[in-house]
């Protein structure tokens, strides 16, 4: 009896690590998505990159078209905290001019249209979503 309890407190125990070791694997590459698509931005005074932020709701909030947004490290380590497994997050800009950044936009003077291109930074990071999982797992399971 004392091996089969033995045994299955083993078992407990390590399906309580992996269980951890996925819940932090699945935050930090969120994390790292979302700062791999803040680097991708423009950096002119730094805002557009500060608007990104990291959110368990889909509606994110639209900042004012002057706003200042502070540093997201402390909303982004809120939103963490709580995740769970198999929750649903969302990473997104707050300010009202990055869909011109990212996608582009055509303007019009003098009768002339002048196309200008996105950068799809915030795109390109999403399509590593698989590359950044498995750079975190790989660097956890090296580190033990």
């Amino acid at each position: 009896m004392g091996k089969s309890k033995s045994f299955t407190n083993a078992v407990e125990q390590w399906t309580e690590q992996v269980h951890q070791a996925s819940l932090d694997t699945f935050a930090e590459s969120v994390r790292g998505i979302a700062n791999e698509a803040r680097a991708a931005m423009p950096h002119e005074t730094g805002n557009l990159s500060r608007s990104i932020v990291v959110s368990d709701t889909a509606a994110i909030p639209l900042g004012a078209n002057d706003e200042v947004y502070p540093d997201p490290a402390a909303s982004d380590d809120a939103v963490l905290a709580n995740l769970k497994l198999g929750d649903r997050v969302y990473i997104g800009s707050r300010a009202t001019y990055f869909n011109k950044q990212e996608f582009g936009w055509l303007s019009v003077a003098g009768g002339a249209v002048t196309s200008h291109s996105g950068r799809f930074g915030m795109t390109a990071a999403m399509a590593r979503w698989s590359a950044v999982v498995k750079r975190v797992w790989s660097r956890r399971r090296r580190e033990g």
